[in-house]
């Protein structure tokens, strides 16, 4: 048995043919709109996630302004009379700290991790040496509180402090405990102002120059330390009264 090909009939093949090319266009136009679709969700997660880092870093920012900004306060207010004083491990009276002092939050800036993995570690460093400075000074405050009772009590039974204090005499009072943790103390807090002091204000220094090179068409926050007499402010936010300085976004 011989089997023989039927041919296509001549009318048949423009209709197959325009079939064949509406699949195709079809088949071309369905992967298109994926790829023009997924294109556009991947670029909009990665400028809403662009967007999102450049706002931790904003944030971020400000808190180390405002932490240098606590930071001159304390100096201004409290330390720097006192700095070069013999008796300002007892003269120091406790400080209040009358807001609560924002934290850097690291964890907002782990994007810079695989860059800049030493200004991470900075930032942290920074971060932990301010939260221990006003730590100190908050134990401070609670042995020099102690202290002022132990000499209240004194006066109140009959006790009179002569005019020249030596610190043997304060220990017999008020107890050897009290009167040498507020001296160590008070080193630590002398101490720990000018390591804080000087990490915040190279974090903030280094992590504007690292946002800067990784979003170079963002604007981020800069401030300018302006020396006033023997007081120093922080712009955008003043320590002590005068011309404001005005804070920039660049």
């Amino acid at each position: 048995m011989h089997w023989t090909a039927m041919p296509i009939p001549p009318t048949w093949l423009p209709e197959a043919l325009k079939i064949g090319i509406d699949l195709l266009e079809i088949g071309v136009a369905t992967f298109v709109g994926a790829f023009l679709a997924f294109r556009y969700e991947t670029r909009h997660r990665s400028k809403l996630a662009e967007a999102e880092q450049i706002s931790g870093g904003q944030r971020a920012l400000f808190a180390l302004v405002s932490q240098i900004n606590a930071l001159e306060n304390l100096n201004t207010q409290h330390l720097a009379p006192l700095r070069d004083d013999s008796g300002r491990d007892l003269k120091l009276l406790p400080i209040g700290i009358g807001h609560q002092v924002p934290a850097c939050d690291v964890g907002s800036l782990m994007f810079l991790l695989q860059a800049d993995a030493q200004l991470v570690a900075s930032l942290l460093n920074g971060q932990q040496t301010v939260d221990a400075l006003f730590h100190t000074i908050a134990e401070r405050n609670r042995y020099h509180l102690e202290f002022q009772d132990r000499i209240a009590s004194f006066e109140r039974a009959g006790g009179q402090l002569p005019s020249e204090l030596t610190a043997e005499m304060l220990e017999k009072i008020t107890g050897k405990n009290i009167v040498r943790t507020l001296m160590h103390l008070t080193a630590i807090v002398f101490d720990g102002y000018e390591h804080a002091r000087e990490k915040t204000n190279a974090n903030f220094a280094a992590l504007r120059e690292a946002l800067k090179r990784r979003f170079p068409s963002a604007k981020f926050l800069k401030f300018e330390l302006i020396e006033s007499g023997n007081a120093q402010r922080v712009g955008p936010t003043m320590i002590s009264a005068g011309r404001p300085s005005e804070a920039r976004g660049e």
